[in-house]
């Protein structure tokens, strides 16, 4: 632990300042009021932030209270250099010693923490707080001098933001008890008044929320401290922003948990997306469950192959137009043909209630869940079968025994799955605290990958997920927009090796039309033909100009002899999907080739220009496949009589703004041009 000599020797020593660069340019006003304009547009078109995969970062215990220790000192090295006031400083010792004891506290309440003694270290951030309010106090007699003394003004404002954060620390610590308390089997969680411990627990974070942002408000007040500690007040806003972050994301999971699992029975279809055999919403549904829960109890939980329920459905609903005429009926296995996951979700729930029964929602749950949870769990044995499923083998493993190597007598190919699901479960109950937050951390992580999505014909509940980025719709534009929408109909499970680029030039010419030139990629390495109907989802109203090097860009009609068609799949038929025009076509690749295909198309808005409004703004939201692999995306916008004026994710340079990527995540950029007429 720090002591007060190594404190006030730090305090004489300081901190060089960091330099920053600094723009040329001098900001004009018209420039803050266009900054705000497109901040403000990709505030309403892109993830919301919080659950952005970007920003995204594993918990870790020590990265909960640094930026405390960080501010603290910040308060004491303002204190030392003085107020200038006489009467102030006659109470400088006595504040700065109630500084120091809170420094302490909160180091001894980081360290228990970090060892995981959430008791101890929600006592020790309790008395840093009550130490910072009476130190607050004591200064608070010389309100008055903030008007006249810039230094006391900002020494307020640290300590408030100090005491205030300590105080979010403090909850976050008694927070974490719940997974010292949490119990889970495969009957579910077996907690004793679990959904009351968590109500409690999303009050204490919402509180701490509260607690954070004004904290955070705080310390933009101190605008008067000296320059050395100019890059530790930064440091402690940004850990602070991330402690939020943080807080956030267990609240909202608290509030959807409350409103998923918890009081009345509800029923869940499970279904099991396989992305080496990609569709629309991330992969060919082989496999699918029934959960019933009530107050977190699982009351059923039967997982079985696709084929047992579309055997027994009596479907008279045509299919997609691209599986027919081979797949006349549609079936719940080719049910997500929607990159919209509320819309595919829809679908399953009626075929499954005219199939077998109602359900409240649908939970979509990739292997990539399973495989990085098996890290924390550490390998299944699964004797009975031969074999051990690690994080590694699982989605060969399970894929070989549900499709090829298994019972043929007995003929229930996922009865793998089903008996793994009991073995996994059971493991979970053994998993300590720390592990439960790892867990935590990868549902967290998935959630941003979109390899968990989720439905629920509740509407509150339906708006959380929304907002929660997990529902997996198709996002709402103002401006540019792409997704590149695969359909494996090959039946080759070859999509997780397939290498897939994207290139969009676009090219902006004086009178405000923008053109843009798509270049779509893809390889197969593999010994197997991959078969992928492509969909390419625009702005509403973009005209194509050109199309090249796809190998058919026609389809059957969703329409089959004595079966009706779906209203949903004959907008699809017309080109547009959820809200978007849709340019579908074929790549069919051999084993071993390469393909491109090239779209030139014009989008439906120009940017306008007046003599009262001399600039605009443009958007690109680049919206990822569920399922889909890392995608090398590279985006461009070439200027002609315009400049930027401000920019976001992207890069200038002679005319040309540059965007590149490689993730599984969303990609968004913006920037406001002004012309140059």
């Amino acid at each position: 632990m720090i002591s007060k000599l190594d404190i006030a020797g730090l305090i004489r020593k300081g901190r060089p300042a960091t330099k920053k660069f600094q723009a040329k340019r001098e900001v004009v006003k018209t420039d803050l009021v266009l900054v705000s304009t497109a901040k403000t547009a990709a505030k309403k078109e892109i993830i919301p932030e919080k659950f952005s995969a970007k920003e995204a970062y594993v918990f870790s215990y020590g990265r909960l209270a640094p930026f405390l220790a960080v501010s603290l000192i910040l308060v004491l090295a303002i204190q030392a250099i003085g107020f200038g006031i006489g009467s102030l400083r006659s109470s400088q010792k006595q504040i700065l010693g109630l500084s120091v004891s809170a420094y302490e506290e909160i180091a001894s309440a980081q360290e228990s923490f970090a060892q995981q003694d959430f008791i101890k270290a929600s006592a020790l951030f309790g008395q840093a707080s009550d130490q910072l309010s009476q130190s607050l106090a004591e200064l608070n007699q010389y309100y008055g001098l903030g008007l006249i003394s810039p230094k006391a003004r900002s020494v307020n404002a640290i300590i408030s933001a100090a005491k205030d954060l300590a105080e979010a620390a403090k909850n976050v610590s008694e927070g974490m008890r719940l997974f010292d308390e949490l119990k889970v089997s495969g009957k579910g969680v077996e907690t004793d008044n679990f959904d009351q411990r968590v109500l409690q627990n999303l009050q204490l974070m919402r509180e701490a929320n509260t607690l954070l942002e004004r904290g955070n408000s705080s310390l933009d007040k101190a605008d008067n401290i000296p320059s050395q500690f100019g890059q530790s007040l930064s440091q402690a806003k940004e850990m602070a922003n991330k402690l939020k972050v943080f807080v956030s994301q267990i609240a909202d999971l608290e509030d959807l948990y409350l409103s998923m699992f918890s009081g009345i029975p509800k029923t869940y279809l499970l279904i099991f997306p396989n992305p080496n055999e990609i569709r629309a919403t991330g992969g060919f549904i082989g496999t699918y469950g029934v959960l019933r829960v009530t107050d977190a109890k699982i009351e059923k939980l039967k997982i079985q192959s696709i084929y047992d329920f579309d055997g027994s459905f009596n479907s008279n609903l045509a299919s997609p137009g691209p599986l027919q005429p081979d797949i006349p009926k549609w079936g719940l296995r080719d049910s997500n043909w929607f990159a919209d996951f509320p819309t595919s979700a829809a679908k399953m729930m009626m075929m499954f209630e005219k199939g077998s029964q109602t359900v409240d929602g649908v939970i979509s749950l990739s292997p990539a869940v399973f495989e990085e949870l098996l890290k924390v769990t550490g390998p299944v044995e699964m004797a009975q079968y031969s074999v051990t499923l690690t994080s590694e083998n699982f989605a060969e493993i399970v894929q070989r025994k549900t499709s090829v190597d298994y019972d043929r007598e007995l003929n229930q190919p996922k009865k793998f799955l089903d008996d793994f699901t009991d073995i996994f479960l059971d493991r979970l109950l053994n998993l300590d605290r720390a592990q439960w937050l790892d867990v935590f951390g990868i549902v967290r992580l998935k959630m941003t990958q979109r390899d968990i999505l989720a439905y629920s014909q509740d509407r509150e509940t339906q708006k959380k997920l929304g907002q929660m980025g997990l529902d997996g719709r198709i996002l709402d534009t103002d401006k540019d927009y792409l997704s590149i929408v695969n359909s494996n109909l090959s039946g080759t499970k070859t999509d997780s090796l397939i290498k897939q680029s994207i290139k969009l030039n676009s090219t902006l010419v004086a009178n405000g039309t923008i053109t843009d030139f798509l270049t779509i990629q893809r390889e197969n390495p593999t010994d197997e033909t991959n078969n992928d109907f492509v969909r390419v989802l625009v702005p509403k109203g973009s005209k194509l100009l050109t199309i090249s090097s796809t190998d058919s860009t026609s389809s059957p009609a969703s329409r089959a002899l004595n079966l009706r068609t779906d209203p949903d799949l004959a907008i699809l038929d017309r080109g547009e999907e959820a809200g978007k025009t849709s340019f579908s076509f074929w790549i069919n690749l051999p084993p071993k080739t390469t393909k491109q295909v090239k779209l030139v198309y014009v989008l439906p808005f120009k940017l306008e220009n007046s003599i009262f409004n001399r600039s605009e703004s443009y958007s690109l939201l680049f919206q990822k496949q569920p399922g889909s692999s890392l995608i090398k995306f590279s985006s461009s916008l070439k200027l002609d009589g315009f400049s930027p004026v401000w920019l976001s994710g992207a890069s200038y340079f002679q005319d040309v703004i540059e965007f590149n990527s490689e993730s599984v995540a969303d990609d968004f950029w913006s920037v406001v041009l002004k012309d140059n007429g």
